[in-house]
């Protein structure tokens, strides 16, 4: 809680490395937890409000925040902060309000926004946008991501709309209108 040095009580997501220490996030920032001693790591991301944190490898992990996506690398107990827009080149590249992250088994980065989902895989970013009456009325949440026994990514929107990725295609297709 805030007395004990946390920025924020209302925590959005949380994270624990293979360092063992406890990744928190909130809209008051990010903070890491060893059991005993909370330290501040806001300054290193633009803003501080943090939506989810996810693990991309043994060394790697994804922090989302309201205008940015982050990797996370770490040895030993150095960490190193790097905007997934800045690693791709893309200075001008907006995440439209990212929520939710999700890595798959082949490490791509999916990332829901408000309008869009984006696939960050190892050379580009890609963008798929979704029709007005799929996009969330919420600044909490947006879309969620889910991979079945056969690799397949699944989407599924803020109203309900189940969403399949085209591996062939690069694309979405619609699979059902409202769960």
């Amino acid at each position: 809680n805030i007395e004990r040095g946390l920025p924020s009580n209302l925590i959005k997501s949380f994270y624990q490395d293979k360092n063992g220490f406890l990744w928190i996030g909130s809209d008051a920032g990010l903070v890491q937890f060893d059991g005993n001693e909370i330290v501040n790591y806001t300054h290193h991301i633009a803003s501080h409000y943090v939506k989810d944190i996810k693990e991309f490898n043994d060394t790697t992990f994804i922090v989302v925040t309201d205008d940015d996506v982050y990797k996370v690398t770490y040895h030993l107990s150095v960490y190193n902060f790097k905007s997934i827009s800045e690693l791709y080149n893309q200075t001008d590249f907006f995440f439209d309000y990212p929520k939710k992250v999700f890595v798959d088994s082949s490490k791509r980065i999916w990332v829901g926004g408000l309008q869009s989902v984006f696939c960050i895989d190892s050379t580009d970013i890609n963008t798929f946008n979704f029709d007005e009456s799929e996009i969330a009325d919420s600044y909490f949440r947006s879309f969620q991501f889910f991979e079945d026994s056969e690799n397949r990514i699944y989407i599924l929107s803020y109203y309900g709309s189940l969403f399949r990725f085209d591996e062939n295609e690069k694309g979405v297709t619609l699979i059902d209108s409202k769960l």
